[in-house]
């Protein structure tokens, strides 16, 4: 039986271009659904086919791995399947859920009810995605087979080395600054800390050892295997952080935001806290093209080390 997955959601809630939107609204709970029609008993031998409609081509080709390693039948494909002998599922998109979890985390009640209107308009219904508890439940769930798949032992190819453990990673997305919005040939263009190299040596002075990892150079299995190894992820806001689902409990992920939480809350917030990941945010004075100074870079070091300080 063959089937095309598609989504609830409104058309400006987050493009499949992007890689937060395309993991969290709709490659995870496409996995979610999967999961639940494949545990159904069916007759005979029959079996079932997904199609997921296409993000970016980079985008498919990260995320195709977690699929295959969960031995599902899937196929991305570049437009909307509209056959007789396809069944069309529909589907909440998670990174809705997300939105509205951010915004209460803000206190912005403005943005809840503005996205929950929007939703009731197009859709005529209260979005399946309020129901905060239903899908907290759906995403932990998901979440952990995933892990469980990605860190089995018996995948020896994607494997990390036993001494990787205690990790600190530092999280580049591009050494170009790039101000006008029309030069932009990247997402990753849009944002980045300046000065990594001098970071990570300023850190070393300190005895605190820190990798630069382009987690978009890897394909999904791995970002989640290197996630889930770190104690302490420092980053400018972005789309990568859809992988603070990924690391362990208790370990610290360090953001810089440009970005005014009123109107734009980091979606990864919550996801943090799902996930009892400390997120600690940097917003006063933070720009799109950030360099972190000797001060701020001090201040990582105590929050490392366990030092309680507060974060402007």
């Amino acid at each position: 039986m063959k089937y095309f997955l598609n989504f609830y959601a409104h058309p400006d809630a987050g493009r499949r271009e992007g890689y937060f939107h395309f993991m969290w609204g709709y490659c995870m709970p496409a996995i979610n659904e999967i999961i639940k029609r494949e545990a159904i008993p069916c007759s005979g031998e029959q079996r079932h086919e997904y199609r997921l409609l296409s993000g970016e081509q980079e985008l498919n080709s990260i995320f195709i791995d977690i699929f295959h390693r969960l031995k599902i039948d899937f196929e991305f494909v570049k437009k909307e399947v509209r056959d007789k002998d396809i069944n069309e599922i529909m589907i909440p998109r998670w990174d809705l859920y997300l939105i509205y979890e951010a915004a209460l985390m803000n206190m912005n009640l403005w943005l809840l009810v503005k996205n929950i209107v929007k939703e009731v308009i197009i859709f005529r219904r209260i979005p399946r995605t309020f129901n905060f508890r239903f899908q907290r439940k759906e995403i932990i769930r998901t979440r952990n087979l995933i892990l469980k798949h990605c860190l089995s032992e018996g995948h020896q190819k994607n494997k990390l080395h036993p001494n990787d453990g205690g990790i600190n990673y530092i999280l580049e997305r591009s050494k170009h600054k790039v101000d006008d919005p029309k030069k932009v040939n990247s997402p990753k263009d849009r944002r980045s800390l300046l000065n990594v190299g001098e970071v990570i040596s300023k850190l070393e002075e300190k005895s605190i050892a820190v990798k630069s990892y382009d987690s978009g150079s890897d394909h999904i299995v791995k970002q989640i295997q290197k996630f889930n190894k770190a104690d302490v992820v420092i980053a400018i806001r972005g789309g990568e952080l859809a992988n603070v689902a990924w690391m362990k409990e208790g370990a610290k992920v360090i953001v810089f935001d440009p970005f005014n939480q009123n109107n734009n809350p980091s979606l990864s917030m919550p996801l943090a806290k799902l996930f009892k990941v400390d997120y600690i945010s940097f917003r006063e004075g933070i720009c799109a093209h950030h360099s972190l100074s000797s001060d701020v870079i001090d201040r990582i070091v105590n929050l490392i080390m366990n030092k309680s300080l507060s974060c402007g």
